[in-house]
């Protein structure tokens, strides 16, 4: 049986600790940045494009979360000039939000229902 790897970190008790500290450097680096980088539109959709490349682009979670929280801080601090930015942002979290949740109950909703009972002999 294959083991899920996202359910192993969770289980292992560093999983906070990981979260924690890749919070407090990634956030510290993002606010750095923030005052290093000029506050231009372009400057934000390459930022908000880099914090969704770390998805997919590092196999070590705790600096792929460090670098996640460094491209927000980073983009609310770029959006913090720009407050029409800052609105569409908060507006593409929140929906993004309501469709991961909405996928979630539909895809919890086919599996119940989809599910294969086993042959009765």
């Amino acid at each position: 049986m294959r083991s899920d790897r996202a359910s192993e970190q969770r289980a292992s008790p560093l999983f906070g600790r990981a979260d924690q500290i890749g919070a407090l450097l990634g956030g510290a680096a993002g606010t750095i940045a923030g005052i290093l980088v000029p506050d231009q539109p372009v400057t934000y959709a390459v930022v908000a494009l880099t914090g969704l490349l770390t998805l997919v682009s590092f196999r070590s979670y705790p600096v792929a979360f460090a670098l996640r929280c460094a491209c927000a801080t980073l983009a609310l601090s770029l959006s913090a000039g720009l407050s029409l930015t800052g609105a569409e942002r908060a507006f593409d979290v929140l929906s993004g939000g309501l469709i991961g949740i909405l996928s979630l109950i539909t895809v919890q909703t086919l599996v119940s229902r989809c599910s294969v009972r086993p042959a009765q002999r």
